[in-house]
């Protein structure tokens, strides 16, 4: 499948362009990413994927973490009625996994990243090589297989 999302600078979804997307990308899956929480209004936008046709749509219900936007995914997911997948995604782990599977989300993305300090061994006090609100120079981000089998582990005790 492929994953793409294009919006208008009014914040609302690029229709025509994702059509043309959606139309060269089938037979496969399609999935609208989190540029849907960027959208002014996400209920409305989820009207129009689901007019598209798109497969799924990938979210956090609008807010920097999935589990602040609970309330809002639940409403997502209602409103949903199983014409297009709501996949939830951004800070989605283990420990939070069941609040999701709750409001009927069956459809999980995260990174599984945890962050390990570099082999450098020097660090210079006096210069950062990038946006200090990012990772550390001195970090390195790496899939974390824990988190990702722990998570796997979760969701078949879910679901069973």
């Amino acid at each position: 499948g492929v994953v793409f999302g294009l919006l208008l600078p009014n914040g609302e979804i690029d229709l025509i362009r994702t059509k043309k997307l959606i139309d060269i990308a089938r037979p496969m899956k399609v999935t609208f990413h989190r540029a849907f929480d960027m959208c002014k209004n996400i209920f409305l936008a989820l009207d129009h994927l689901i007019e598209l046709n798109i497969d799924t749509v990938l979210t956090s219900g609008g807010k920097n973490k999935a589990i602040d936007g609970l309330n809002t995914l639940e409403k997502l997911v209602k409103k949903a009625s199983k014409k297009i997948e709501i996949m939830v995604g951004s800070g989605v782990r283990p420990h939070n996994a069941q609040s999701f599977y709750n409001i009927d989300i069956r459809s999980f993305h995260l990174s599984g990243i945890s962050t390990i300090p570099s082999k450098m061994q020097y660090r210079n006090p006096n210069i950062s090589m990038g946006n200090t609100t990012q990772i550390s120079e001195y970090d390195n981000q790496v899939s974390d297989t824990n988190i990702i089998s722990s998570m796997h582990k979760k969701l078949i005790k879910l679901s069973t």
